[in-house]
């Protein structure tokens, strides 16, 4: 809607800011826990071209897992195990 009332130049000034705040958001809260630790270090928010070329739809959706901690890796699931978490610089993937 806000497109319809403003010039092409100011409405997309506005959608870059909207999602550069929004993207400062999501880092400080993903900064203030352990979620997402591997998705910081590895990876930014942008979505990523090559996961168009990827053709393999389980390969696609264990990588975009992954990019996001939403993976049942050792190095994510550890920090759930009650009642003690196992420290990330603990944690160890099984061989």
């Amino acid at each position: 809607m806000l497109k319809h009332f403003c010039s092409q130049p100011v409405y997309e000034a506005w959608v870059n800011q909207v999602f550069y705040m929004f993207v400062q958001n999501w880092n400080t809260d993903i900064n203030k826990t352990t979620r997402a630790r591997c998705y910081t270090l590895y990876d930014d928010f942008r979505f990523k071209p090559y996961l168009n070329l990827i053709n393999i739809e389980k390969v696609r959706v264990a990588l975009s897992r992954f990019r996001v901690s939403a993976h049942r890796l050792d190095v994510e699931t550890g920090r759930w195990h009650k009642p003690v978490a196992v420290p990330f610089n603990k944690s160890k993937c099984r061989t």
